[in-house]
């Protein structure tokens, strides 16, 4: 047996090391994305109740109703 064969052999005791790590990281990552996009929709909610709401960007529809104002 070579010496890259021998680099192959592990004990499960590392291996499962490993496998834990990588699930730490993942689950890092999807913490961090769960969080930018709760941060996201607070702020796009915030911009458009600013922005929509206030009349600068308003949407016009025509409303069938003259006397509705909407």
């Amino acid at each position: 047996m070579n010496y890259s064969q021998l680099s192959l052999i592990r004990p499960i005791s590392e291996i499962n090391n490993v496998r834990l790590f990588i699930i730490f990281i993942n689950e890092k990552i999807n913490s961090f994305r769960y969080k930018m996009s709760v941060v996201l929709a607070i702020l796009y909610t915030s911009f458009y109740n600013a922005f929509y709401k206030k009349g600068k960007g308003k949407i016009i529809r025509q409303s069938k109703d003259p006397n509705n104002e909407d």
